[in-house]
This record gives C-alpha cells, structure tokens and sequence, in this order.
C-alpha cells in the first residue's frame, strides 16, 4: 500500500465524501471546478493544499477568505477522523487513492487533461498498469452476440500482442473486450463509474487483481452508486489513459459511447479515435467517421495487431518514437532523411499552414517571414523551396519574394488563433481552424500591420508539443531531434533551449542529450 500523502490528505478532506457517499454533507464538498479554483489560487501563493493542515493555515485561510468561505474550508479541513476512517476501510479492501500531486498518479492524465483531470483517483491493482498506454475499447450496452464475440476475439488478439486493454467495465462492449483480454492472459485497465468497491471483491476481479493482470480505478468515490453524469465524466480518462482507442458500436447523436467519441475527437483528441469497419453497417460509426475518427484495419494476427498500433500511436516496431538516421551508400548520415517521418510530416502540415495565410494577401521575402515566426531564415528558406517546389508558392525576383500561387485554395484568409499546443485536427481544412478568442485582435495577415508575436507563438506551441510527445518515451541528441522533424540542428535548438529554460526538459551528464522533467510532471498540478 502507498502511504498517503499530506496533500492527498487535504484534497480528500475538500472533495471526497467520506460518510456515506457524501449525501450527508450535500453542498459542503467542493466541486471539482471549485476545488481546481482553490488549487490555482493556493500556487499564486505559493502554497500546497498541505499547507491547510500546518502550523500556517490559520494565515493562508483569512488570506483566501476574501475568495472562498472561510467558514465552509475550515468545516471540510476538520473532517481528520473520517478521512482515518475512510483510509482504514479502503485498506481491508486493498484499494489505495492518489492525488495529482502524487508519484504515481498517471502522468498521461496531466498532460493530456490538465486540470480536467481529477484531483484524486482511486485504485486497486498493478499500479504501473496507469501509465503503461493501450488499446481503449468503448461501445454500446446493448448490442448482439456477434459484436460481442468479435470484441472478446479483438481484447484477446491484443493480450496476445502484449497489448493491455483499457475500458470502461459497462455491460456489453466495454465487459467483452476486458473478458477476451482476461482470458487470454492479458493485462487489463478497467475505469469505473461506481461501485469500485464491491468490484474488487468480486471473485474474477480478485483473482486478476492479485495476480497484477488487472488495475480498476474510478475517479470516484469507492462506494458511489451509478449516476448518469459520472458515466460521462469518466470516458475521458477512458481516453487518456490509452494510446490507441476503438469504438467498436455507437448509437447517433446519444449515449455514452457517442458522447465520449466526439468528445475526444474534437475537444481533447488524446489519442487517435478509430471505428470498426468489420461487420454489420453503423449510422453511428459512419457518423463518427465523419466528425474525423478514422477506420480501423481490422488485424487478424499479431504481427499486423502491433503494426496497426504502432502505426496509429506514432511508434516504430519496437514501440519507440520513430527517429530515422539514414545512411548513404558510402555509410555517412545524411542531414535530411529520405524515410519519411510522422513527425515531419506533422510538422510540415503546420508551417505550411501558417505559410500559406502568411502570404495569401501580400508577398514578403524569406527574412521577413523569418522574423514573422522567430524562426532561423535558413530554416524558412528550406520550408518555402519545399512550397515552391510543390507549387504551392511562387517565388518572384527583384527584390526576391514569395507569394502563394496562384489556384492554390488551401491558403485562406482567417485570423490565427493561438491553440495552446492543440491543433486542429487531421484533415481539417483552414477555415475550420479555431476562430480567435474575442479578446483577441481581429489580424488581417499582411505584413505591413503584422502582430508577429502571435504568430510566432503558434509555430512555438506546435514544435513544444511535438518536441514533448517526442521525448515521452527516450533521451535524445539535438541531431536526432532535428533528423525526426527534418530541420536544421541550429532550428531544433532553437526549439529546446527554451523548454530547457523552462523547466520542461533537461540536459543529461551527456551534455547533447536531452530529456523530459518527470519531477515537473508529477508535481505541476494539485
């Protein structure tokens, strides 16, 4: 068992329940908008939610009396017995809670949700099951045998392939898939809605359980029954906890599957979201497909299981991050890969974009579209020869210029918005790029009247979130780095340095290595 810890302590005392499912204390807990509200405001202060609880609460209370009821926190703060209480029930159950700021509270979560993401998460099992990815499996309640036999054979293929399952524990699809994983061996992640308590000591569950095949967790309370809300609450982290996610039926436009889905497909979009594409017709699927989730290749062995995953979740065959450094004929590494690169590619799709609305009303030369993006104008020179090559831009002399072709339609004029690391997602078209926020200036993109920093900042989040993604998984030289993205080496230290400066990456005794901050990473929320 994990030791809990102060601040996990304090975070139970302001949101959980404790007594009952909490129906005795209905409008004293903290809702989770409250309580992210209260966490937000205890980092302005430089404080934790520990804090409440030392010699210097009585302090931080009057302080943050002017935002919140002082009366209400100190009410929730003395509730030390019940947590006790809690703790020693849970224990004889062998079920465990962990708070973001904890060691083990699943680093996909945080950065994946943020603070949407629960404040405390309850569990019982292999604890490196939460960070260890999968295939997420969602579907309808009811549906007929043969979808539920074609479930059981997918969650076996993947036990199989050494794949977990990750689902939702629902009647129907979500217990086939967890059934078929079961049974062949297999490791299994289970996010429930209710009742995690009476789970665990169902007979099956227990045996699993002890066994280190099976993790169940629920970002509620142990002892809470179904509620509606919660079911749809939860099919997010169903998401993040993932690397790949299938939805094997849906209903259109209703329903927890459905809802979910397009969640992640236009909101969060944690991982890749595909449709089964065998067996009988779904409007559900078909409708699915067309707000962008993609079909899924129906594997029939191992072999094809790995590469479909590997290739959904951006890895090479070994499960890593596909950094290419090929070699010419005479053995030496060449600066830009032939072998094309996802990441490259992702990329590419991103400053092309911002390229092409750069130019569509005015031409500019190579220094200026540098200076526009705080880019290198080598690297700028390299990304427009590609454009032009292709045909999209049109390179003009005297003095050197470029402007975007004439015909070409993917350049359109919308303002940028900056995304904060999201973008928009694959195969949308410009005009379906997020609109800016009305505080925002209304930019027309010409260079005369040009707001640079915005879009400088939009190429920034884009290389910060690959360069994150990127270094998810392994150390890397600014070389590799620069080979997967297809840069210049001066282009991708740029990139880093910053990161560096920020604390979300770090320089290993190997100098030319970097590496993620893990420390920032489980300790950046509350």
């Amino acid at each position: 068992m994990v030791d809990i810890s102060p601040t996990t302590q304090a975070i139970l005392m302001l949101v959980a329940p404790l007594l009952g499912g909490g129906r005795t204390e209905a409008g004293l807990l903290l809702t989770p908008k409250e309580y992210t509200h209260l966490a937000q405001a205890l980092q302005r202060l430089g404080s934790r939610p520990s804090d409440l609880l030392g010699i210097q609460a009585t302090g931080l209370l009057d302080t943050l009396a002017s935002d919140f009821d002082r009366e209400r926190l100190g009410n929730l703060l003395a509730r030390g017995m019940q947590v006790s209480l809690a703790l020693e029930q849970w224990q004889q159950l062998s079920i465990q809670v962990i708070s973001r700021a904890d060691s083990l509270y699943p680093r996909r979560l945080k950065k994946s949700l943020g603070y949407r993401s629960p404040s405390l998460l309850y569990f019982c099992g292999n604890p490196a099951l939460l960070n260890g990815g999968g295939l997420a499996v969602v579907g309808s309640r009811q549906v007929d045998t043969n979808l539920i036999e074609y479930t059981r054979e997918l969650g076996a293929l993947a036990a199989t392939a050494g794949c977990t399952i990750v689902s939702g524990g629902a009647k129907g699809i979500d217990q086939a898939s967890m059934q078929g994983a079961a049974t062949a061996g297999g490791k299994v992640v289970g996010v429930l809605a209710h009742d995690l308590a009476r789970a665990v000591m169902q007979r099956d569950n227990r045996n699993a359980l002890m066994n280190h095949e099976l993790l169940l967790c629920s970002p509620f309370d142990p002892t809470a029954g179904f509620k509606v809300w919660q079911a749809m609450d939860r099919n997010k982290l169903i998401y993040a906890l993932a690397d790949v996610a299938l939805v094997v039926q849906s209903d259109v436009g209703k329903g927890g599957t459905w809802s979910g889905a397009r969640e992640q497909i236009q909101k969060f979009r944690c991982v890749p979201v595909y449709t089964r594409t065998a067996g009988p017709h779904s409007p559900g699927l078909a409708a699915l497909r067309d707000l962008g989730a993609g079909s899924w290749p129906e594997p029939h062995d191992v072999e094809t299981f790995r590469a479909v995953m590997d290739s959904a979740a951006g890895r090479d065959s070994l499960g890593k991050v596909p950094i290419h450094t090929p070699k010419s004929r005479d053995g030496a590494v060449q600066t830009q890969p032939d072998t094309a690169s996802p990441w490259a590619d992702e990329l590419q799709g991103k400053v092309e974009d911002l390229l092409l609305r750069l130019l569509v009303h005015e031409p500019a030369s190579a220094q200026a579209i540098a200076d526009c993006l705080d880019a290198r104008p080598r690297q700028v020179q390299s990304w427009l020869k590609q454009l032009v090559e292709r045909g999209k831009l049109t390179k003009r002399t005297d003095p050197v210029r470029y402007q975007v072709t004439s015909g070409t339609r993917e350049a359109e004029s919308s303002p940028i918005a900056v995304t904060k690391g999201r973008d928009r997602p694959n195969g949308a078209s410009p005009s379906q790029f997020p609109k800016p926020d009305a505080h925002m200036p209304n930019i027309t993109p010409t260079f005369h009247k040009l707001d640079t920093a915005l879009w400088a900042d939009e190429l920034r989040c884009k290389a910060e979130g690959l360069l994150l993604r990127l270094f998810a998984r392994e150390a890397l030289t600014v070389k590799a780095v620069a080979e997967t993205l297809q840069v210049s080496q001066i282009q991708a230290k740029q990139w880093l340095e910053p990161l560096v400066a920020a604390g979300k990456l770090t320089k290993t005794s190997r100098s030319l290595y970097y590496q993620r901050n893990t420390s920032k990473q489980q300790t950046g929320l509350l």
